[in-house]
């Protein structure tokens, strides 16, 4: 019942002047499908200093993405960082279901986990690996834990995964700003992807999946930090 401002305004967020006017020139998101991934929807995470539970709804985020557009689902094994580069050189939204790691003291190595090989490859996407990347993507979806969290920089701002998407040319992304619950996310994402199907310019599908979750929460789960976390940057639609 409390008066939250996305009850009526839809909200998106651009990280500078130049984004803003680089993005006002932007004539719609055209998108060929969605590849999808969830590389821990089965098996938890460990490094040996880090250990992260699996992402059980991950899976199901997945699913209900496929029901509304054409999505090629990447999951546990074939969720890996090779294909993952792969799907973003196409006019191709991206969505990753998957953790996201945060490293205040060196944000250059803030980083998306994919699943480990095993094999030595390398399975951590880090933010100074986008700064030389060339991307087709028209949109990307962290649904991740802290990707639009990182370390303030004076004249530059946050350095983030978020931001760093934008650098390598994605002009929309949905990020999170705190630790995002794995079910609830599912759910929002669910209704997000139906209001892209619908035709719905970007923010106003982020805002009808915000309300969509609200409605149907108790008093618990309603609590902002279920479902604020998520926030489009760059390319709002039309």
């Amino acid at each position: 019942k409390l008066p939250f401002l996305i009850k009526k305004n839809p909200i998106s967020y651009f990280h500078s002047i130049q984004q803003f006017v680089l993005n006002s020139e932007q004539s719609s998101i055209e998108s060929k499908g969605v590849s999808a991934f969830a590389p821990f929807n089965k098996t938890d995470y460990t490094d040996g200093t880090e250990y992260l539970n699996k992402l059980e709804s991950s899976s199901d985020e997945l699913k209900s993405i496929k029901k509304h557009l054409s999505t090629r689902t990447y999951l546990s094994k074939s969720a890996t960082e090779k294909n993952f580069r792969k799907a973003i050189k196409k006019p191709r939204i991206i969505h990753i279901a998957t953790h996201g790691l945060q490293k205040d003291s060196t944000p250059l190595q803030n980083h998306l986990l994919f699943y480990p090989q095993g094999d030595g490859s390398d399975y951590k996407f880090h933010l100074f690996e986008l700064l030389g990347m060339q991307t087709e993507s028209p949109l990307v979806v962290l649904s991740s834990c802290n990707t639009g969290a990182g370390t303030f920089q004076p004249g530059e701002g946050v350095l983030s995964l978020a931001r760093a998407f934008h650098f390598a040319g994605i002009p929309a992304l949905v990020m999170s700003q705190w630790p995002v619950d794995d079910l609830s996310a599912s759910k929002i994402m669910d209704k997000f992807y139906e209001g892209i199907e619908k035709g719905l310019p970007l923010n106003k599908a982020l805002q009808q999946a915000k309300l969509f979750y609200l409605s149907s929460s108790d008093k618990a789960s309603s609590d902002p930090k279920y479902w604020a976390s998520f926030q489009l940057t760059g390319y709002p639609g039309q």
